[in-house]
């Protein structure tokens, strides 16, 4: 499902969290539905269920993809050094909304790395 829907280029690995993922919020949404008509405004909403969540992981994957930003480095840079950082990062994998808060807002990632100065 997922990189059909979604593609991301591998260096991420979010293809299968997606298709995961993808798979438990299409299945909610059926079931909430009941005997209702699964017509074209209920397929669009659906997707934006699921997009709500594959946008993170989107833009985690494009964030890799050639240079890396700043900010970026300095967190690879600070998770050689704090493990706390790394397991963050890694979290990030299975949880991409998560990076939002931190990693792919360059001011957010300044005032965290700040915290292990």
């Amino acid at each position: 499902m997922a990189d059909v829907v979604v593609l991301n280029d591998p260096v991420a690995g979010q293809g299968s969290n997606n298709a995961a993922h993808c798979a438990a919020i299409y299945q909610r949404r059926i079931r909430e539905h009941g005997e209702e008509s699964f017509d074209e405004p209920w397929m669009r909403a659906t997707f934006e269920a699921f997009w709500d969540y594959a946008r993170h992981s989107t833009r985690r994957s494009n964030t890799l993809l050639g240079p890396l930003p700043e900010h970026v480095q300095r967190v690879l840079q600070a998770a050689a050094r704090h493990p706390e950082v790394a397991a963050r990062f890694a979290a990030g994998s299975a949880r991409p909304p998560t990076l939002d808060d931190w990693l792919l807002d360059p001011d957010k990632t300044a005032a965290y790395l700040a915290s292990f100065s």
